[in-house]
């Protein structure tokens, strides 16, 4: 993945093939034990995990027989901000009230 990642694909398919991993069936092993670990979500039409998109890049040029998940969207969180900003509201209106600018 590192390969991948930072010299690109020919070099990567160069290291592969010159440490035999192609079709090595422990390390296909392997590179599905990480498809499978790694959540492939998207947030924004990126995956939030990097190593999401690295291995499906990885997967699709070099190991067409790995099977990929779906990629899915992030669930939208619903966020309840009034507690937020009621607290927020009070803090403002005692930090308003205690100040005095009484000069001597």
């Amino acid at each position: 993945m590192l390969v991948y990642q930072e010299d690109g694909a020919k070099a990567c398919e160069a290291f592969l093939k010159g440490a035999q991993l192609l079709n090595d069936p422990p390390f296909k092993s392997a590179i599905q034990a990480f498809v499978n670990a790694i959540p492939f979500t998207k947030e924004k039409g990126k995956f939030t995990r990097p190593e999401a998109d690295i291995l499906q890049k990885l997967c699709l040029a070099f190991f067409e027989d790995i099977a990929l998940p779906k990629e899915e969207e992030a669930p939208v969180v619903a966020r309840d901000v009034s507690f937020v900003a009621q607290m927020v509201a009070t803090e403002d209106e005692e930090d308003g009230s205690d100040d005095t600018d009484e000069e001597d």
